[in-house]
């Protein structure tokens, strides 16, 4: 199983989008996909996000556009 881009929220059945991120990462390592956290906009958050390393934030609610904005960019 492959992907090319990765669009986490925070909050996740059994767990947080941290912890799914950091599996991945542990089982992928630099194969990992670039990550976008797509959450409430808590500055807490996106600064742990970034810490993960995302390759984008979006805040809920966004725009169908702006999503699409950053899945093009990542995707190029």
């Amino acid at each position: 199983m492959s992907f090319d881009l990765l669009l986490v929220d925070i909050s996740l059945l059994g767990m947080t989008g941290f912890a799914a991120v950091e599996i991945l990462r542990q089982e992928l390592g630099e194969k990992t996909p670039p990550v976008v956290f797509c959450t409430s906009d808590d500055p807490a958050i996106k600064t742990r996000a970034m810490e993960l390393g995302a390759a984008g934030f979006l805040a809920k609610p966004y725009k169908p556009e702006a999503l699409l904005q950053v899945v093009a960019s990542l995707l190029d």
